[in-house]
């Protein structure tokens, strides 16, 4: 089963949120800043193809014989008898918070802080959904950590 690391649902708001950045980058070409319009929309590129990245690109597919992470440049396979830990933690996000993440380890690691910055061939993690949570659970018998403090 193939899950995109981030929601869909962040996918949609951003591509809603960054069409208003072609309406600003008109707006500037209009009143005569043709230059401050040549950046921004040098920028608002950069974000798209990242958002790009983010929400289509990189997944998850967890299998019967292992859990594979893909994004540009990689490709990370972790097979069930490698993982150590799976568990659910956030990624702070200035003072609003963030959605839980769901991470799989080989490293035994155990915290509720991620970063994204962490993912490596040891270490995945994916935004938690219900249907992930049931996939990981037909293939792993251990427990998810932290899965009954998220859920209260």
């Amino acid at each position: 089963m193939k899950f995109h690391v981030v929601r869909p649902f962040y996918a949609v708001l951003s591509l809603a949120f960054f069409s208003f950045g072609v309406v600003i980058a008109l707006l500037f070409y209009t009143v005569g800043w043709f230059w401050i319009m040549i950046a921004y929309s040098i920028c608002w590129i950069f974000t798209m193809i990242g958002t790009y990245n983010n929400c289509v690109i990189k997944s998850v597919i967890i299998n019967a014989n292992s859990i594979v992470y893909t994004g540009i440049r990689k490709r990370y396979i972790m097979s069930w008898e490698e993982i150590n830990t799976i568990g659910i933690g956030y990624v702070p996000v200035k003072a609003l918070g963030g959605p839980p993440w769901i991470y799989f380890s080989a490293d035994g690691y155990f915290s509720p802080a991620l970063d994204p910055k962490m993912v490596n061939e040891k270490f995945f993690m994916v935004h938690y959904r219900k249907e992930i949570e049931d996939a990981v659970r037909l293939y792993w018998k251990g427990d998810i950590a932290g899965i009954n403090s998220m859920l209260s």
